[in-house]
């Protein structure tokens, strides 16, 4: 469904680099606005960084790593996401406030990737096996790890989780090896399994605190993505903003409010943000060759990265 787009509303966009960055990427915003995410220095090794609501940014490494990619955050300040050790292999941390940080990796894996946190500290992601085989692995905040696949399945990767413990994610078919199917997870370990009306591929990539889920579909006949919203009771809506050519719904918060980018006829990338009622508003910080948005928080705050004409990445937030 394409819907009608307009600029957004009055807003205030702050683009940001930590020191040394030659390259920024934002990929999550809590509710009290701070952002995290990775930068590459000058040497093109990756770091994870904490930026506060007035601008300050921290800048951390796990000890040991060739990588350090921060990718989600709670609403306590606790980080998670992956690093990398010397023989290229992804590992699980967390960083609390403290500065403090923890390792972990599932048992067996070849590697393990975070994907979200809650706010009891309950870490959801995937593992890779040594059959290169992905599994679903909730990480409990004592340090207890549960590993799970939709039953079925040839591979299973959650994306997201909310803070009553419940998840999505993809999964593939045994029947059908080419695609990809969308779950959801509830606390109580029950799956309920989705697609939209004719996709062929579905990759949920996040959840709201009522069970609301956002993210992207293809059609079986195109190869074009498509957004969609799948609300608590299993009713799935597709959308576009106009002129785009592919949409990746990222994130969406308490009120419904789904951010993203999506592409135009030209291949240039534009961020957006849909309200419940079905609003779409695009936007762009100033200078933007191509704009990406990953992380919406309750009030409407939303980060990312943009492009620059030298093609280098900084990141954003923006406020409406």
């Amino acid at each position: 469904m394409l819907c009608s787009v307009g600029p957004a509303a009055a807003q205030t966009i702050t683009s940001f680099d930590p020191a040394g960055s030659v390259a920024t990427y934002a990929y999550a915003i809590n509710s009290a606005g701070v952002v995290t995410g990775t930068y590459s220095d000058s040497k093109h090794m990756d770091h994870g960084f904490l930026r506060q609501p007035r601008g300050g940014i921290a800048r951390f490494s796990v000890f040991g790593a060739t990588a350090t990619i921060a990718n989600a955050i709670n609403k306590n300040g606790i980080v998670a996401g992956r690093y990398s050790d010397a023989k290229n292999v992804s590992h699980g941390f967390l960083r609390t406030k403290n500065s403090s940080v923890t390792t972990f990796s599932e048992r067996g894996s070849e590697g393990t990737i975070p994907a979200g946190i809650d706010i009891g500290g309950t870490i959801a992601g995937y593992y890779v096996d040594s059959s290169a085989v992905s599994h679903g692995f909730l990480r409990a905040s004592g340090g207890s790890m549960t590993s799970f696949d939709v039953p079925g399945g040839t591979n299973t990767w959650s994306t997201a989780i909310n803070d009553s413990g419940t998840l999505c994610g993809s999964w593939t078919d045994a029947n059908v090896p080419r695609g990809s199917h969308g779950f959801l997870r509830t606390a109580k370990g029950e799956i309920d399994l989705f697609d939209p009306s004719g996709s062929s591929n579905t990759y949920p990539y996040a959840i709201d605190a009522g069970g609301d889920i956002a993210g992207t579909y293809y059609f079986t006949s195109s190869t074009e993505a498509h957004g969609f919203v799948r609300t608590a009771d299993g009713t799935i809506t597709s959308f576009d903003p106009s002129g785009s050519i592919d949409t990746y719904a990222e994130s969406i918060n308490v009120n419904g409010t789904i951010a993203g980018y999506y592409y135009d006829s030209g291949a240039i990338a534009h961020g957006f943000y849909r309200t419940a009622d079905g609003t779409i508003s695009t936007f762009d910080p100033t200078g933007s060759t191509a704009t990406f948005a990953y992380a919406i928080n309750a009030k409407g705050d939303i980060t990312g990265n943009w492009m620059d004409s030298n093609h280098q990445s900084h990141g954003f937030v923006l406020v409406p």
